[in-house]
């Protein structure tokens, strides 16, 4: 495809684009992500793509975001420095939230 001569100035043709999505369906239908999804209510049906990297990228971040709240709220109750909240276990950890927020 990158090779075509002529080469296709505005890039690949959607019906290009499309042939090679269903090829690489064929050899590989474990790539396939896209999740089947009903509306509880009126029944109706669609397919939506769910995008993986994009859902690990927002649980990474999420977890961060969590873990330097956990550090502040804690370093800020206790006086104790970001090492030593992050060499807590985690169940340590939520016990002194739960201790400093009570």
């Amino acid at each position: 495809m990158l090779g075509a001569v002529p080469p296709a100035p505005d890039g690949p043709s959607d019906a290009v684009l499309e042939a090679v999505a269903e090829r690489l369906a064929a050899l590989d239908p474990g790539a396939d992500t896209a999740v089947a999804l009903t509306c509880p209510y009126c029944r109706h049906r669609w397919t939506a793509a769910f995008d993986l990297g994009g859902y690990l990228w927002a649980e990474v971040e999420a977890y961060a975001r969590r873990l330097l709240h956990e550090v502040h709220v804690l370093a800020r109750a206790y006086g104790w420095t970001e090492a030593e909240v992050l060499g807590a276990s985690p169940a340590r950890r939520q016990y002194y939230l739960e201790a400093a927020t009570a």
